[in-house]
């Protein structure tokens, strides 16, 4: 028998009579997982007591939430959470980069954090789409929402690949909504965003230039799939910590080691006496530092390389300092955000996770 007490509860709405209250505050530590399917809820004079409720309120209560499906009596031995009600694990869509397959590590392990959150309590399955960047895409764009429908989506995590109309049409359909990283939009209801912050993985990266005293900095970004204004925020963090800018040491790159160690080329081919590169992340680095070796630069006496996202893991041989965003943690905690709205249950709208610089052999 389950004899514990329920945890104190913030008042419902005053216009809500006393059964109402009651059923809400059952129907919630349900769908939050605090009473297991199959598991046996707190007898009717246990609830009495534990609420200070009359025997006909507890009733009316647990006989809503019985024609609702969510629980089932069993004469002689109690009420219970009806097992079937939750036999149907949940769907969870992950959207991602449509530049950057499943296997790229970025995006491998965002989807091993929400698989994680995974668990027999609440059991889901994890369904993946590529997505282009916003701007290529239209609001009247109904692809998301369609496959929501038809693939009984429960819930979505998504990196910024989906429009504020589309957003709003997902929300409209009761589909909560979990963006990681940033959004040129601001946060709906029924939304949340899990972001690097509140300090960005430019301030890490530019605050160890500064510290190892390199002043002639090139960038390797995928800055032509990203916002514009993401240069004008790199030149704005060099600024603020006082690293010279160098207007065309900015170079784009797709994802990837092969095409990183040809945009460092072309860097070098440009300023040889650069003496630190930044990378959008550890693969872009590791395709730089390739670049730097072919052309007999030493590394880190000769040329710094800061990467992103330790891709490569604390033992790799290639000894990349790089910001852990812990990108893990990102997709642990959309997925928790998702299941959690799915249950009914309040989640912060904003939801930020401090990075921490790992300072290795490139630097």
């Amino acid at each position: 028998m389950n004899t514990s007490s329920p945890e104190t509860k913030s008042p419902l709405p005053s216009s809500q009579t006393l059964h109402q209250q009651l059923r809400e505050n059952l129907r919630t530590e349900i769908l939050g997982g605090r009473y297991k399917p199959g598991s046996q809820i707190p007898t009717e004079a246990e609830m009495i007591s534990n609420y200070g409720v009359s025997k006909i309120t507890v009733r009316r209560a647990l006989q809503d939430l019985t024609s609702e499906g969510l629980l089932v009596g069993h004469r002689g031995k109690g009420t219970f959470v009806n097992p079937s009600k939750f036999s149907t694990a949940a769907t969870l869509l992950f959207i991602h980069a449509e530049e950057t397959s499943p296997q790229h590590p970025y995006t491998q392990m965002l989807i091993n954090g929400v698989h994680s959150e995974n668990s027999n309590a609440r059991p889901f399955r994890v369904e993946l789409m590529a997505r282009p960047y916003m701007e290529l895409q239209s609001d009247d764009d109904t692809t998301v929402e369609q496959l929501a429908k038809h693939a009984r989506i429960s819930g979505i995590v998504a990196l910024p690949r989906l429009r504020k109309a589309q957003v709003q049409r997902l929300l409209d359909m009761d589909i909560p909504v979990a963006i990681i990283e940033h959004t040129d939009y601001e946060t709906l209801p029924g939304m949340v965003t899990i972001e690097t912050g509140p300090s960005s993985v430019y301030d890490y990266q530019l605050r160890h230039i500064k510290e190892i005293g390199a002043d002639r900095v090139g960038i390797i970004t995928d800055y032509m799939t990203l916002p514009p204004t993401h240069i004008d925020n790199i030149r704005l963090t060099m600024k603020k910590f006082d690293v010279p800018i160098i207007e065309d040491a900015f170079e784009p790159a797709d994802f990837g080691i092969n095409d990183a160690r040809a945009a460092t080329l072309r860097l070098l081919d440009r300023h040889p006496d650069l003496d630190a590169i930044i990378a959008i992340d550890d693969l872009t680095a590791l395709g730089a530092l390739m670049a730097c070796q072919e052309r007999g630069l030493r590394v880190p006496d000769q040329i710094a390389i800061i990467g992103s996202g330790n891709m490569l893991g604390d033992h790799s041989h290639c000894g990349i300092t790089t910001v852990d965003t812990q990108l893990e943690k990102h997709g642990k905690l959309a997925a928790r955000a998702v299941l959690r709205m799915i249950s009914g249950r309040d989640v912060e709208p904003r939801i930020l996770i401090e990075p921490t610089l790992l300072r290795r052999s490139s630097s």
